[in-house]
């Protein structure tokens, strides 16, 4: 007669697999095969016991969040956005962003042609049709991910109340503007024979190249620059002029010596006001700490411009855990591309000081 298997709680956290099968094996006289059924079945009993004995103890056991909880932290992840995210949040405040499929790859736009101005009339009569020249253009479409990992023993303290999963968070966070502003070569494709990788502002090879000084010298004339890189997008990309419709993204000291008191050329209103006064198109200068050493971007705020290609915003994922000691694992993900757009001509929305 077959033995009856009893396992108590203790057992149920101190088992291995191996001690568990042995047990099994011992206690029924079956051919292999019904031995090997019996394992499986004893095991999936024990795997639920230890699920019910977890719940008990408020152990995690599978991959959902509470929705309380789940809102809390992606409140922490928006603060994160907010504050260490100055260029992605740049672009998204002005809602600069396109819908992408999780599911692809790559990200793909039609380029076209300049069309004709809208004709004028009471009564149509003429219907000229603009030919209008195609060109497609793709880019990868990354995830930006970090993962977190909780000891059991340290599950007792709350993971809400973790600098861990905060920290996981600006990590995505500060590569994810990295992206938008450096690209990363790594992140190639090949489509229609063609690689294609992530490009940025400074990197992208349709931008436009400007050479300027180094703005944190006093002896610079900052405004000169301003202005060639301002004729550069007015003049040689051809963007209308439009009044804040404009982004400037330089390194921390040209910033602060923008603001400086003491500088040389600044008249009676510092460099920062100079360049907004002068120039309206532009909206603002955005200091960026992980900006190329000595460069600045100006890009045009536009949906013709740059959008950033979204499948997935920032959010947070649980793994699933097979035994309550295990220890609690989350990953924290965004996939998105900044998708920098340019015409048939190969002219875009960027000009960058070099």
């Amino acid at each position: 007669m077959s033995k009856v298997l009893t396992l108590n709680s203790a057992q149920l956290g101190d088992a291995e697999n191996k001690d568990i099968a042995n047990i099994v094996y011992q206690s029924y006289s079956l051919n292999k095969k019904d031995k090997a059924r019996k394992v499986k079945e004893v095991w999936t009993n024990v795997i639920n016991a230890q699920a019910k004995l977890a719940k008990a103890e408020g152990w995690f056991t599978n991959s959902t969040l509470k929705k309380d909880d789940y809102e809390e932290i992606m409140d922490g992840f928006k603060e994160v956005q907010r504050h260490d995210t100055p260029v992605v949040e740049s672009l998204r405040s002005r809602g600069l962003t396109m819908s992408a499929n999780i599911g692809s790859t790559v990200v793909s736009k039609h380029n076209v042609s300049e069309t004709e101005p809208a004709k004028r009339s009471i009564n149509p009569t003429q219907f000229d049709r603009n030919e209008v020249v195609y060109q497609l253009r793709s880019r990868p479409l990354p995830i930006i991910h970090s993962t977190l990992g909780i000891e059991y023993r340290q599950q007792g303290f709350s993971y809400k109340e973790d600098t861990g999963l905060m920290e996981v968070a600006r990590q995505v966070a500060e590569s994810s503007d990295d992206m938008v502003m450096s690209g990363d070569s790594t992140l190639a494709i090949e489509v229609n024979g063609s690689v294609q990788a992530v490009t940025g502002f400074t990197d992208d090879p349709d931008r436009t190249g400007v050479s300027i000084s180094d703005w944190s010298a006093a002896t610079t004339d900052v405004l000169a620059d301003v202005k060639t890189m301002w004729s550069a997008m007015i003049n040689t990309n051809k963007v209308p002029k439009r009044a804040n419709s404009m982004l400037m993204y330089m390194p921390y000291n040209f910033w602060t010596a923008l603001r400086d008191e003491a500088y040389a050329n600044k008249g009676d209103r510092s460099l920062e006001e100079q360049i907004l006064f002068r120039y309206p198109e532009i909206a603002e200068l955005i200091p960026y700490d992980d900006m190329p050493a000595g460069e600045i971007a100006l890009v045009w705020a536009d949906t013709r411009s740059i959008q950033l290609a979204t499948a997935q915003d920032l959010t947070i994922v649980p793994h699933m855990k097979t035994n309550p000691l295990q220890p609690q694992t989350f990953t924290v993900w965004t996939a998105f591309t900044p998708f920098i757009h340019a015409d048939v001509n190969g002219l875009t929305g960027v000009v960058h000081g070099t």
